[in-house]
């Protein structure tokens, strides 16, 4: 005699998921009572020619298994997000994927001052921020340390005996070591102090971030040794591969538009500065490096990017990528109530950016979840399960 699945086995495959957001639990493991209580709700479900409920301003009627309810506990645990669908200015033109980089033109290599030994790094993680005059490494030099020594001396000769030897000997002694990168305010620390310091400080000649280090700590090096490199944050390069149409149409503008995902709805103007075409045979690809003003440090190099060619634009409604579903069709949640969720069919036109135009299936003014919309998909999904296998025969 066939039996309908236990309920306990159902709740069992709602599976982890549904067990870490707690998600539809409860209506998901509530036991069915009696065979007649299914004949009541089948005498009670309305005519197929008449709707079962009216969704607000549509005529369309959602699915059942095509709405879900959370309480807020439960939109907290999943890390739900929601934006509003709003008209917004979406670029019409052609769009090439690139490369943040560094401007190579706003880079400084630091070399040793002196031979010696480092023995500190005061800046040793590549993509550290550097600020001018902050501490970089420390020397130990022993032609700094006589140096230093000199420096001390005929300034305690000209303190015993001010009227004896060329009056100029401190100065000069003090010239020698600020050509070696010793700053006014170590010369002052240097000539009050008891005790000569065995390591010497140097510190950084520019503001931006550590690109490279070039040595290690307890490493003997001479003088000129490259030690690190430290690039401004203040510009970057963008690198793009385009094909000869596309620089074309870069060439007479002169200047595009770069978007990344990290910044949504933000853009970032950018002017062509470098070509180097392809050196592969039969290639046509060339190698653009587009400037982008970059005060904020908002751009790191390593990020993608959008290289926008063109500078019309049209308004349309959007919401971010990361909202829509795609699969054999493309859908996104809209929250037609507080705690309430409906899954819709979308029909999708341009992409700008992180955003894509949405030119069906949602409205404006509408909220769509942005974030965690894959969770609402798999608690469709497993729901569904649920219900096909409690009719299954054991």
């Amino acid at each position: 005699m066939n039996e309908r699945m236990h309920p306990g086995a159902r709740c069992l495959r709602r599976g982890a998921l549904g067990l870490l957001l707690g998600l539809g639990l409860l209506s998901a493991c509530q036991p069915r009572t009696t065979d007649s209580a299914d004949q009541g709700s089948k005498s009670a479900a309305p005519p197929a020619d008449e709707p079962a409920h009216q969704h607000a301003g549509s005529s369309s009627v959602a699915p059942a298994e095509d709405t879900l309810t959370l309480d807020a506990g439960q939109q907290a645990r999943a890390g739900l997000k929601m934006v509003v669908v709003t008209p917004r200015p979406l670029f019409v033109g052609q769009q090439v994927l690139g490369t943040v980089v560094s401007d190579e033109t706003q880079t400084v290599v630091v070399s040793a001052r002196a031979a010696g030994r480092l023995d500190h790094l005061y800046a040793n993680t590549p993509g550290q921020p550097v600020r001018r005059g902050q501490p970089l490494y420390g020397l130990y030099s022993e032609t700094l340390l006589a140096d230093a020594l000199e420096y001390r001396r005929t300034l305690r000769e000209r303190a015993e005996e001010p009227n004896a030897g060329a009056p100029s000997l401190p100065a000069n002694a003090a010239r020698k070591l600020r050509l070696q990168g010793i700053s006014a305010a170590q010369l002052a620390a240097l000539a009050s102090a008891r005790q000569l310091p065995a390591t010497l400080r140097f510190d950084s000649p520019a503001s931006g971030y550590l690109a490279e280090l070039l040595v290690r700590e307890g490493q003997y090096v001479t003088q000129g040794t490259p030690l690190l490199r430290i690039t401004s944050a203040a510009t970057v390069w963008v690198e793009a591969q385009l094909y000869p149409t596309e620089l074309t149409e870069l060439r007479q503008l002169g200047s595009a538009v770069v978007a990344l995902e990290a910044y949504p709805g933000q853009t970032f103007p950018a002017r062509l500065v470098d070509e180097r075409p392809a050196l592969a045979e039969n290639s046509r690809i060339t190698l653009v490096r587009l400037r982008v003003t970059n005060p904020a440090g908002q751009l790191r190099p390593g990020m993608m990017a959008t290289v926008q060619l063109g500078s019309a634009a049209r308004r349309g409604l959007a919401a971010p990528f990361t909202a829509l579903n795609i699969g054999t069709m493309t859908t996104a949640w809209v929250q037609t109530a507080p705690n309430v969720f409906e899954r819709r069919m979308v029909r999708t036109g341009r992409r700008a950016g992180s955003y894509v135009e949405l030119l069906s299936g949602v409205h404006d003014g509408e909220r769509v979840v942005s974030s965690g919309a894959y969770l609402l998909e798999s608690e469709r999904e497993l729901r569904r399960g649920s219900g096909s296998m409690a009719n299954m025969p054991m």
